[in-house]
């Protein structure tokens, strides 16, 4: 059975003051103030917050194993639970907020998953805390810095690396279209619809490939969820050789929006095609359909952002300071809510570091219409979905399309909190996610000096994910074997010294036109 803990002035029953009895008109009088106060948290002062904490899991985190001075570590699991009001400023970047149902003050509700790991005795710790962001519902922080791959309810610490420096190590669920399973964080969001009541609408395209010849292929990417098929989907299938190679349409009567099931049924499916010929790798195939119901998917940042705030005002975590990390996805959605301005709520920032790993110059699908966040811009695929956006360097530069001058701090600036920023980056980025464009014009063709704030280190030679040495297939090239992660450690000690004692962290290391390091591909 769930624990209920209120954050916030959630009030039921009669009002007892611990340790005395009240009577009559004395708590009557009590009742109806507290209640005043409950009331006026849920109206539009209250512009996003965290109103109910429901614990479904509370123990000892590794079995109760002391890590040192900071000594031992309790896991909190279960769902934390919303209310944000669509007219308060800090929510105006989200899109299609205001076409969310309402509850009866006014604020759009919504709940989510969240596991914190926090020192027993808080006042031990490095009163720190650490966000992980999740990448597809998946936590990160933990393997990455504890080389620990218990999955997304641990149980062990790994190398306790983040316990011995008393790190509190918070992560709440964000986005909305990741399938369940693996104890993956969920969130659940709330729907747009049309002022009248009726269903939105539109057209999304969901590209596929496919690694060997099948008749039935997944059509949602890497994983989703996938948003609901209108009455008449209207599909539309393609087929091309390359990202920009003209696409040719298969006549509808050769396909159909269905999977196959344990007994090898045809069954209705959103983000499943069954053909009558075979699927063949080395080919691009799109669907293009019409959907309905789309999830205010721009809510998931909100999420991040009130969650941190929940964290830092709890008396118990003794927070005094914030970093968020990010991995991939999760790295391109932090520049996503800076750039936004979305880590700043009404009472300021609900953190002063950012540390964006192997996130390149990217942001992504996280905050339109019919999103489908899951999704990046990749060698050879995808190549429709917004991934490498303007503004890409925390200096100023030049779209040299459109003309306009900005930065990715432009936001912050206005907003008077800019953040502490480390960027790191492998080959990879370079090659295919845009890395050099933070700290070069959109040209290519002039260094940028980043902001003071701003800290980019390159990790050249390695890939973008953790690799053993193992024997290539075919055409495929040799990873490094290298272990990026000691980097990892020593650089987000680095941002907590920053933000704590002022102390400047190592200077930047990337490649420079000047030096000579930087070029086209034809140069390389």
């Amino acid at each position: 059975m769930s624990c209920v803990k209120p954050c916030g002035p959630a009030i039921t029953g009669t009002a007892i003051w611990p340790g005395q009895q009240v009577h009559g008109r004395i708590a009557a009088w009590i009742f109806f103030m507290l209640v005043l106060v409950a009331l006026a948290g849920l109206t539009s002062g209250a512009a996003a917050r965290v109103v109910r904490v429901e614990i479904l899991e509370r123990g000892d985190f590794a079995q109760g194993r002391s890590f040192g001075s900071v000594g031992a570590y309790e896991k909190i699991r279960g769902r934390l639970h919303y209310a944000v009001d669509p007219q308060a400023t800090i929510n105006r970047a989200i899109v299609d907020l205001d076409l969310a149902a309402r509850n009866a003050h006014g604020l759009i509700e919504f709940s989510g998953d969240f596991l914190l790991l926090r020192p027993k005795r808080p006042a031990r710790g490095n009163h720190t805390l650490l966000f992980d962001v999740t990448n597809r519902g998946n936590l990160t922080a933990l393997s990455i810095f504890n080389s620990e791959r218990s999955g997304n309810n641990p149980t062990s610490a790994g190398n306790g690396f983040l316990m011995r420096r008393g790190f509190t190590l918070l992560a709440a669920a964000w986005n909305w279209d990741v399938p369940p399973g693996n104890d993956r964080l969920m969130i659940d969001l709330p729907v747009a619809r049309n002022p009248d009541g009726t269903p939105i609408t539109g057209r999304i395209a969901y590209e596929f490939e496919v690694e060997q010849p099948t008749r039935t292929a997944f059509v949602g990417g890497i994983s989703a969820r996938g948003h609901p098929l209108a009455d008449d989907p209207a599909p539309v299938l393609t087929v091309r050789d390359a990202p920009e190679a003209p696409r040719r349409i298969i006549p509808p009567q050769h396909y159909r929006l269905t999977r196959r099931d344990d007994s090898g049924r045809e069954v209705p499916a959103r983000l499943h095609v069954t053909a009558d010929f075979d699927f063949q790798p080395g080919r691009i195939y799109e669907l293009v359909v019409r959907v309905k119901d789309p999830r205010v998917v721009g809510l998931g940042l909100a999420a991040i952002r009130d969650s941190m705030r929940w964290a830092r005002e709890e008396a118990a975590n003794a927070i005094h300071r914030a970093i968020i990390f990010g991995h991939s996805q999760s790295a391109r959605l932090i520049a996503t809510m800076i750039r936004d301005g979305l880590f700043v709520d009404a009472t300021g920032p609900v953190f002063e570091g950012a540390y964006l790993r192997v996130a390149g110059g990217g942001k992504g699908s996280f905050n339109f219409r019919f999103a489908q966040t899951t999704r990046h811009f990749s060698q050879f695929e995808e190549h429709i979905y917004p991934t490498d956006e303007f503004p890409f360097s925390t200096a100023p530069s030049v779209d040299p399309v459109t003309g306009r001058k900005a930065s990715l701090l432009d936001r912050a600036r206005a907003l008077g909190h800019v953040p502490k920023i480390f960027f790191t980056n492998t080959s990879t980025e370079y090659w295919s996610r845009a890395a050099s464009l933070l700290h070069t014009t959109v040209d290519g063709r002039v260094d940028l000096l980043p902001d003071p704030g701003t800290r980019i280190y390159a990790l050249l030679g390695t890939q973008h994910f953790f690799a053993r040495w193992k024997t290539p297939r075919m055409l495929e090239y040799c990873v490094n074997p290298v272990d990026k992660r000691p980097v990892a450690r020593a650089l987000l000690m680095a941002m907590t010294r920053w933000l704590a004692d002022g102390r400047t962290p190592p200077d930047n290391r990337y490649p420079t036109l000047a030096r000579g390091e930087l070029g086209d591909a034809p140069a390389y």
